[in-house]
């Protein structure tokens, strides 16, 4: 037993001496890493200035005119990048090239053109990850030989299991290939290849394109610095799941020399400038999609939606009020229950009826299945008990029929519940957003609730956007409600509502 001791506690004092060892080497290197730091900059303060829209596409236009891609891609760009959209430069490229891509494929594979790109691209891109995992400089310059130069598609399949046996995803690599070969059956290899060829081309060029347009959209413009740094960049974005961070360029002068230096920013503002920041998510917000499309398609739905559905209700309510027709109070009453089922339960039996009717995708999917509401029947019908049925018959005699007695007489004298249901039914309409998104598929019918959802996606939510958009979409609400508000309060306490 006292020997198992001895030699556990030998064991012990050897690991505490390596460890012992490792420290004061830790302490020699931090030493000459301190004093090797002899020469302090002679200014540590840095001034810039965040470009602007129009000098980011200005630069981006120039680093176009330098770049070595084909002349009709930069004639492209150029003309469908403006200084509006040059922050979404990239997507532009992305989407050029992709439907040129596609609009290839179709000649080859016609119904199989989605799954022939997403298959291609899935490919590309488990070959660059590949090239990432296995880090070999020889491995890599091999790869990009291969790909830029003429091969058969037999040739790329070796290529593809040497790289998938090396990083070890030969079967990512594997499942990919098997779906390959079916696509390379229904056109020569050699047609194929160059399609796979091409794909690995486009990929670069997205690559230097990205890194480009990073560049220049994040470098400040400097104004004050110490020689030895070259530039600055102000990278990131300002959300839940980033930050701004500096990426400061020396001189001659590796980075390590600075790891135990920190950095500190501070943002300055014009009068000018503040007043602008303060709009500005406003202005990102209205430009981030069609929301100009979105208002009007809001504003016809609404007002159509509530003028149709007054005429409807006040025509149902005078006759559950003033008429007398066999089971009427049966009918009301039937009427009434359906406002007991739940809207949802509805959603696919309605979706189906339109689809037959081919209204998908069209304002008569938005407008007819909700120009009838039975709450405002009811609403209606409650107000209209509440005026004399000696006003019907002096009306009568007087040679009034039903009709003008309804709108001449009736409405008027019911003006508050009127505009209340009018007022519920326009809100409604205006806050609609499970059936918009179910029946229209473009942006040429969708609505402004449908709209906010472009701030949000799988990668997190745009809040500063999405909030400054909820706010300019419920204004015109806010601002109804308060003029109308008087009505809206007399329109429930006459109509006997609790």
């Amino acid at each position: 037993m006292f020997n198992r001791f001895k030699t556990s506690f030998n064991g012990l004092m050897d690991d505490l001496m390596r460890w012992k060892v490792l420290l004061e080497d830790y302490l020699e290197v931090k030493k000459f890493y301190l004093n090797a730091q002899d020469t302090p900059l002679p200014d540590a303060y840095i001034v810039g200035e965040i470009r602007s829209d129009a000098e980011v596409h200005s630069l981006l236009m120039e680093a176009i005119d330098e770049w070595n891609v084909p002349e009709n891609l930069k004639a492209y760009l150029k003309t469908s990048i403006t200084k509006k959209n040059v922050r979404d430069a990239l997507k532009i490229l992305i989407s050029y090239l992709d439907s040129n891509f596609k609009e290839e494929l179709k000649a080859h594979f016609s119904e199989l053109t989605n799954e022939v790109f997403d298959k291609i691209t899935e490919a590309i891109n488990l070959l660059k990850t590949a090239m990432i995992i296995v880090d070999d400089e020889k491995f890599n310059d091999e790869i990009k030989r291969f790909m830029e130069g003429e091969f058969g598609y037999q040739e790329f399949k070796e290529v593809m299991k040497a790289a998938g046996s090396k990083s070890g995803q030969s079967a990512l690599f594997g499942a990919v290939l098997a779906y390959l070969d079916r696509y390379a059956e229904k056109i020569e290899g050699s047609d194929f290849s160059s399609l796979i060829r091409r794909r690995w081309t486009e990929t670069n060029w997205i690559g230097v394109f990205s890194k480009l347009h990073s560049d220049i959209f994040s470098e400040l413009d400097l104004t004050k610095k110490p020689p030895q740094i070259a530039k600055v960049f102000y990278r990131g974005r300002a959300t839940k799941s980033g930050r701004k961070s500096f990426e400061i360029v020396f001189n001659d002068i590796p980075a390590v020399w600075f790891k135990d230096d920190m950095v500190y920013g501070r943002a300055e503002f014009t009068l000018t400038e503040t007043f602008a920041n303060f709009w500005q998510n406003y202005v990102d917000a209205w430009n981030a999609a069609p929301f100009g499309r979105y208002y009007l398609n809001t504003v016809f739905v609404a007002i159509v939606t509530t003028f149709l559905e007054i005429i409807f209700a006040a025509m149902a309510a005078f006759a559950f009020a003033k008429m007398e027709f066999f089971g009427k109070n049966f009918m009301f009453t039937i009427f009434l229950a359906t406002m007991m089922v739940p809207g949802e339960v509805l959603l696919v039996p309605n979706f189906i009826t339109l689809t037959v009717f081919g209204w998908i995708d069209t304002y008569y999917a938005l407008i007819v299945p909700w120009v009838v509401s039975v709450f405002a029947i009811f609403l209606l019908r409650q107000h209209f008990m509440t005026i004399p049925d000696e006003l019907y018959d002096a009306a009568k005699i007087d040679g009034l029929s039903k009709w003008k007695f309804l709108w001449r007489v009736m409405v008027p004298l019911s003006k508050p519940a009127v505009i209340t249901g009018a007022l519920l039914k326009f809100v409604g309409s205006w806050n609609s957003f499970l059936w918009v998104l179910i029946v229209t598929k473009s942006p040429e019918y969708r609505t402004l609730p449908v709209g906010l959802q472009n701030f949000s996606s799988a990668t997190g939510t745009e809040y500063n956007l999405l909030m400054a958009a909820a706010t300019f979409s419920i204004v015109p609400v806010v601002m109804l409600f308060l003029f109308t508000q008087k009505y809206f309060i007399a329109g429930i306490a006459r109509s006997g509502l609790k």
